[in-house]
């Protein structure tokens, strides 16, 4: 049954990521400059759930994987109802078009249903995980090590977009945000803070990858990688998004390069 679960949040990932381009890109096409920097951000956040459609589908049948991602999840689904709670208070004070503000709050509740239903259902499964061996690990061959130095790049990305989004914002030319994130006054978090979040929780995935030395999630690792290069390429040649967004996916293109020259060597 875990397997049939599995599978199915793969899909899920799959359709919430391609509806979140659907109903967002109709409206970056039409929205001001100042809706579409939010709308934008969306965009990032489908491609996190297409990252997520393919780990899934690839760690369907590996239940040590879908079990240690119970504990992350179940922070994403706390951070997503606060997220919810915040944002449905301050509406009204953001200068934020209707349909966008309809948009994000249905997507902060759909989401955080399934996790619930997910979380759920993982957590009262017998089935028992051995704790992985984290000594094995020093001994390891190159893809392992190569996954958890990324895994660390993720997690200050991740850390450095949470607690300073602006400059964050700056440093790669992104246009600012409305939601103020941390603040002096009090925290109220956006698009761009989700994403900061799903940073952390996919080096936690990797982690899990590298520390169990699950092979099936290390190829996962890498198709993301490369669907997310793919990704933002289309963007800036769209003139979306500065090039200097490319910056962020270039330590895992290289990674994914130094992988495959390897398998190349060994054949």
């Amino acid at each position: 049954m875990v397997k049939y679960q599995a599978v199915a949040y793969s899909i899920w990932n799959l359709i919430l990521g391609l509806s979140i381009l659907i109903w967002q890109g109709k409206s970056y096409a039409e929205g001001s400059p100042s809706a579409r920097s939010e709308i934008l951000f969306t965009f990032a956040i489908a491609l996190f759930h297409f990252i997520y459609s393919i780990w899934f589908w690839k760690g369907r049948e590996i239940f040590s994987f879908i079990k240690q991602s119970l504990a992350p999840r179940t922070f994403v689904l706390f951070f997503y109802i606060l997220c919810s709670f915040l944002f449905y208070q301050s509406r009204n004070q953001l200068e934020l078009s209707d349909d966008f503000k309809w948009f994000f709050l249905v997507y902060l509740l759909l989401h955080s249903g399934e996790e619930i239903a997910n979380i759920v259902f993982i957590f009262f499964s017998k089935r028992k995980i051995d704790p992985p061996d984290w000594k094995s690990f020093l001994h390891t061959n190159f893809e392992y090590k190569n996954r958890f130095v990324f895994a660390i790049y993720m997690i200050l990305m991740g850390i450095w977009i949470l607690s300073a989004s602006d400059g964050f914002l700056r440093f790669f030319r992104l246009p600012v945000t409305v939601f103020p994130g941390l603040h002096s006054s009090g925290f109220l978090f956006g698009p761009i803070h989700i994403i900061g979040l799903h940073f952390l929780l996919l080096s936690y995935y990797n982690l899990i990858a590298v520390f169990y030395q699950i092979e099936p999630l290390i190829e996962a690792g890498m198709r993301g990688g490369s669907f997310t290069c793919v990704f933002l390429l289309i963007l800036v040649i769209l003139g979306i998004l500065s090039p200097m967004i490319l910056l962020i996916p270039l330590v895992d293109l290289i990674s994914v390069v130094l992988l495959f020259g390897k398998k190349l060597i060994r054949r």
